[in-house]
């Protein structure tokens, strides 16, 4: 039950169900559709007005409990947790000491992953550059298009190279399949220029390794990896097959595993496209 996650105890949580069910009930009545032991059912009910979740009707003959609207108590709740959360984030700040900007934060697992993908998107404040396959996209949607809408210039890198706009990039979108290996999946993110997030995800869609630093030289190096497959992507949609006439032979070889590139494409934030979530 979805209550107990937000600090209501077992009975609490079942008695206010019972009452948003059918209201106003006696401590009697309620303790016996909610099938909770009488003393545990008043217990609850005086916590539950404590917490502001229940208001008490005083009747000639008896007393009656009545929900608190749950549109209401979800606002309040809501309310309190966040200024418990910003109230916890400046204590815990004042007491940290100041962070190593060149950490390497090494773990696995496909969860991890999408966790990780989804919070630095949340964090970047000016520009995000991203390579990511539709899987992984499906997942960070959401967090691409709200950091879109708070001004942050966001760069996509499709590594399938979709041949039709599934509606999941976000930014100033640009296709190239250059995956060395059809039986992984690659996820890239640079915020702000200065922290990169990275992934490899197998076909059983198992994240086996998974980085996330502020270490210059990897920045540098992940960066300039995204910048120049977009830069390739870019190329060759603008030059089509005169593209391949204009490389040596040794570029050639180099480009010749690489899909197509589709053309390039700005999100509008008020798409239409499917929403996707943890």
């Amino acid at each position: 039950m979805r209550l107990m996650s937000l600090g209501f105890s077992e009975h609490e949580a079942r008695a206010y169900v019972e009452l948003v069910k059918k209201s106003p009930l006696t401590g009697y009545e309620l303790a016996k559709a909610a099938k909770i032991p009488a003393a545990n059912a008043y217990a609850a009910l005086n916590r539950l007005e404590e917490r502001r979740a229940v208001m008490r009707i005083e009747g000639p003959n008896s007393t009656k409990f009545s929900p608190v609207p749950p549109a209401e108590l979800m606002d309040r709740l809501g309310s309190e947790h966040a200024d418990i959360l910003t109230g916890a984030r400046k204590e815990l700040q004042s007491l940290s000491e100041p962070a190593d900007l060149e950490y390497v934060w090494n773990t696995r697992g496909y969860k991890a992953l999408i966790d990780q993908a989804r919070a630095i998107g949340r964090s970047a404040q000016n520009t995000l550059m991203v390579a990511v396959c539709p899987p992984e996209a499906g997942f960070v949607a959401n967090d691409m298009r709200a950091a879109c809408d708070r001004g942050v210039e966001i760069t996509t890198l499709c590594l399938a190279a979709c041949e039709k706009e599934c509606g999941l990039c976000v930014g100033d979108i640009h296709r190239l399949a250059m995956l060395p290996d059809k039986s992984v999946r690659w996820f890239a993110a640079i915020a702000d220029q200065t922290e990169v997030l990275a992934g490899e995800v197998t076909s059983r869609d198992e994240a086996t390794s998974v980085v996330r630093t502020r270490h210059r030289l990897i920045v540098e190096i992940a960066k300039s990896y995204v910048q120049q497959a977009i830069a390739l992507a870019t190329l060759e949609r603008k030059l089509g097959q005169k593209f391949q006439s204009l490389l040596g032979q040794q570029v050639r070889a180099v480009a010749g595993s690489l899909k197509r590139a589709r053309s390039t494409k700005r999100f509008s934030p008020t798409s239409n496209a499917p929403k996707h979530s943890t």
